[in-house]
């Protein structure tokens, strides 16, 4: 159970608030620490500059991690722990982080093209599917979505990736699934659509102009 990796996989760290909060800087990494349960167990949160999140529950009679916690163990007592340690984590989230629509950074950015451009903010649709975002137009029709899945829905793999599905001509789609990162439409017409894996390796501007051809089109069909 990677707690980190899930509670703050939409989250951006804000580093100012880190030692008001209570982080003690040693070198580049902030650590932060508090006894839970009667002093029994202690959190231990530690932050890099790279925002790389690592915490622990120490179990103060052994001094060893107590990683029960981490799993998917069921009990009133770890459930107990689990939740105390739970509180504080999302106590520095909340005090120490800013929410933010995407997980990653370029999906973030082709968010803001298009609020900037379209007045268009991400609809999240699904409470089962919460990370995918939906983009529609004047005339409540979609011209994009911004979904977080598992790279094995497009090709061979077994991680997460944001996509972007985007509408292209019949003329184009051909040539852009000969790119690096284009695929077939997950979930969406495959002969009108795109798939776009945002990790950087497309150029911001290739798809803003992906972006803004999308948005004709759905704009202006029938």
């Amino acid at each position: 159970m990677d707690i980190e990796k899930e509670l703050f996989k939409k989250e951006k760290i804000r580093f100012d608030s880190l030692e008001e909060y209570g982080f003690l800087k040693d070198k580049d990494i902030y650590i932060y620490s508090k006894k839970i349960l009667k002093d029994e167990f202690e959190v231990k949160v530690k932050v890099d500059l790279d925002a790389n999140i690592e915490s622990y529950v120490i179990d103060l009679d052994t001094n060893e991690e107590y990683l029960t916690v981490k799993t998917n163990s069921q009990g009133e007592f770890v459930n107990k722990v689990r939740e105390a340690y739970l509180d504080i984590l999302n106590d520095i989230k909340d005090k120490c982080f800013t929410n933010k629509d995407f997980i990653t950074d370029q999906a973030n950015r082709v968010s803001k093209y298009i609020f900037d451009k379209y007045n268009s903010h991400p609809c999240f649709l699904w409470s089962e599917n919460h990370g995918f975002g939906v983009f529609k137009n004047e005339k409540n029709k979609w011209y994009g979505i911004i979904m977080n899945i598992n790279i094995s829905k497009l090709t061979k793999g077994d991680y997460e990736v944001e996509v972007m599905n985007l509408k292209v001509s019949k003329e184009e789609l051909p040539k852009l699934l000969e790119k690096e990162n284009y695929y077939e439409a997950y979930h969406m017409n495959k002969k009108h659509w795109v798939s776009i894996v945002l990790d950087g390796k497309v150029d911001d501007k290739e798809i803003f102009k992906l972006i803004d051809e999308s948005y004709d089109m759905v704009l202006n069909s029938k």
